[in-house]
């Protein structure tokens, strides 16, 4: 009779912990979608080259240009784009590209505004800090634009859940 009450108890316990994450993270398996289609990886692919065209590299060259260094076009950051077969993947996949896809429109805003401060910015002092901000955001943005999402088994890697839940942190704080 002991066995069936702890595995109750137990049973109780993890379907509260299940409830507990579901109301913070969000439950992959309420979605509609349950399959990740490879156009998925497609829009990323594209909204991540759109990013680092429109919004980092002309962030790059105004600094670089306050700064007056030679207006360099920055090496390209290796845009991981990996081709991904048509198997049926994990809703857990959609999940985080909608989260990875989010970030990296935030990113984009977030440097459009930073570039555009810069620009109005009239005082000496207060561009130089905020360069030193634009430098520590650009240095982020390359890191998250140079995120590669799944591994060589096609599921999400550890590293790109621990840096998207560490940049969303970022951004809230900021």
């Amino acid at each position: 009779m002991l066995p069936l009450v702890l595995g109750g108890i137990a049973l109780a316990a993890v379907g509260y912990g299940v409830k507990e994450f579901c109301e913070s993270e969000g439950c992959p398996w309420d979605e509609e979608e349950v399959f990740v289609r490879k156009d998925d990886f497609e829009t990323l692919y594209e909204k991540k080259k759109e990013v680092y065209a429109k919004c980092y590299l002309p962030l790059v060259k105004y600094v670089d240009e306050l700064q007056g260094k030679e207006n360099l076009i920055p090496e390209e950051p290796e845009f991981i784009h990996k081709e991904v077969s048509g198997r049926s993947m994990h809703t857990e996949v959609s999940h985080y590209i909608k989260s990875y896809s989010h970030l990296l429109d935030t990113f984009a805003q977030m440097l459009k505004d930073t570039e555009a401060s810069l620009r109005n910015l009239e005082e000496h002092e207060k561009k130089a800090e905020t360069v030193k901000q634009a430098k520590k955001l650009l240095k982020k943005s390359k890191r998250l634009l140079a995120l590669a999402l799944l591994d060589e088994h096609e599921e999400v890697s550890l590293k790109s859940i621990a840096m998207i839940r560490k940049y969303k942190k970022f951004v809230e704080e900021v």
